[in-house]
């Protein structure tokens, strides 16, 4: 199963042997990610949480609908701690209700039940552990900094597998079966296998497939700026964007003088483009936050780091810095494509 599930990747397949075995050694601590399979149909995710659910014990586990989750009535919270949610998608009804009581079921440990004909009950120091799979390729939103979900994009196709092995789901179906077959994998994950030191229960794996998931999950009018914010100075075509810092009214300005069609159809606001600004968590204010006066246009209000974080991180509280930036005469020593490598040479640049 490790190169289905893993698409061969060894670094995903040791941190499913990593969650699996904290999950079994440490039922009490609240595992704050949830793991979602990506996939076609009739690769082998089910057979896999089948296996999953005879090492945590069947009758403490539950199979789920999305739906379900904001449902009247929650009686699975009373009777499982392993949920394993099927079919989860972006469309339909009630979606961000979905998804927020989905992140309160991973990381919460408090909770009021509904049941039918009785008060609410109280649940506390109680936490659940989640598996969940899909079919739909942008199944949830991500937001960059996302740390509650890890996201696996099973390429292997279900012809693959059975090219490679004709006979590899009967014999999966029988080795899950099989009582002693799964009493041996119980006792490598709760007392062989070594867990990975840098593997935290409160920080999802990345992948490959959970970075293209939040780009997916980004609105096009983010995409929009994003692509301008990427260009060169001097193919710069929006003003705001030859500086690495930005006032949110003068850009919002900028882009409503802008007569490029890929801007004037997203029709920016000061909202948008704070928002915008808000979704990449490298981004900061300097002065502490203080407005400041640009000198150009005399527009003042708050300023945003969008570009360059660690040159501007040792200078966003020096005015007179800012102000030779802004006047052109102080210039970061890197720029847009750049970056990456001033990150890494930081300490050999001189200011």
């Amino acid at each position: 199963m490790k190169h289905v599930l893993s698409n061969d990747d060894v670094k995903t397949f040791n941190a499913l042997e990593n969650i699996i075995a904290d999950d079994l050694r440490n039922p009490q601590k609240n595992r704050t990610f949830a793991v979602i399979f990506y996939s076609g149909q009739g690769v082998g995710k089910t057979m896999f949480f089948n296996g999953l659910k005879k090492l945590y014990g069947e009758k403490n586990c539950s199979d789920l609908s999305l739906d379900q989750l904001v449902g009247r009535y929650q009686p699975f919270m009373l009777n499982s701690c392993y949920l394993f949610i099927n079919e989860i998608d972006s469309t339909g009804k009630d979606v961000k209700s979905k998804q927020a009581m989905l992140r309160s079921l991973i990381s919460d440990t408090n909770f009021l039940v509904e049941m039918k004909g009785i008060d609410l009950i109280p649940i506390s120091n109680c936490s659940y552990t989640i598996w969940g799979a899909t079919n739909e390729s942008v199944p949830l939103y991500a937001p960059p900094d996302d740390r509650r979900t890890m996201f696996i994009d099973i390429a292997t196709t279900r012809f693959e597998v059975l090219e490679r092995n004709p006979n590899y789901y009967s014999e999966l179906a029988q080795f899950i079966n099989d009582p002693l077959s799964m009493a041996n994998v119980y006792h490598y994950y709760k007392n062989v296998h070594v867990i990975s030191k840098d593997f935290s229960i409160n920080e999802a794996p990345r992948t490959r497939a959970k970075a293209e998931l939040i780009e997916a999950s980004k609105p096009q009018y983010m995409k929009t700026l994003d692509t301008y914010l990427e260009l060169p100075r001097d193919k710069q075509p929006i003003a705001s964007f030859q500086r690495d810092i930005v006032n949110v009214k003068q850009l919002a300005k900028d882009l409503s003088y802008s007569d490029r069609e890929d801007i004037k159809k997203e029709f920016y606001t000061e909202n948008k483009v704070l928002r915008w600004i808000r979704y990449d968590p490298n981004n900061f204010r300097v002065l502490k936050g203080e407005p400041y006066t640009l000198p150009e246009t005399k527009l003042r209000g708050r300023c945003w780091v969008i570009r360059n974080h660690t040159f501007w991180n040792q200078h966003k509280t020096n005015k007179e810095t800012i102000d030779l930036h802004f006047n052109k005469k102080v210039e970061t020593p890197l720029f847009n494509q750049q970056k990456d490598a001033y990150d890494e040479e930081k300490d050999q640049i001189p200011f």
